[in-house]
């Protein structure tokens, strides 16, 4: 469960963030995507790779405000950088594997990982058939 209560970011002079409030139950893996210069600055002061300004932050019930990025990654909370083309030769599920690694604190064995990642693509209803490498 991940809540923000009262969230602000300042930089320089403007209010980037002014008292969020979220509430989320969702407990297992989850996206926030998005163009948006708010969306991508309030994923980065949850991430911890911006501090907040005021406000609180919990996760699965205890305080992450204030707490480094790599931290709260091993906890399962994780930025990734939209990069085109990143893993060209890796199909949908080798990709979704290493995104979906730092999000496991019990590190799962690669039978375990692939039946995840079939779960996740699944879940979004990404077809089978795609799954191949494109590149051969």
């Amino acid at each position: 469960m991940l809540s923000l209560s009262g969230v602000t970011k300042q930089i320089g002079g403007l209010t980037a963030v002014n008292e969020l409030t979220l509430l989320s139950t969702r407990t297992r893996l989850s996206a926030l995507l998005g163009r948006m210069v708010r969306v991508r600055q309030r994923f980065n002061i949850i991430s911890g790779i911006l501090p907040l300004t005021a406000g609180k932050i919990s996760f699965c019930g205890e305080d992450i405000t204030g707490m480094k990025a790599d931290r709260i990654c091993r906890k399962g909370i994780a930025k990734t950088f939209q990069i085109a083309e990143s893993f060209p030769n890796l199909s949908a599920q080798q990709c979704v594997m290493i995104v979906s690694c730092p999000a496991n604190t019990h590190a799962p064995g690669m039978r375990e990982a692939q039946a995840q990642a079939q779960e996740i693509l699944g879940d979004v209803n990404f077809p089978r058939e795609k799954d191949r490498n494109p590149h051969p």
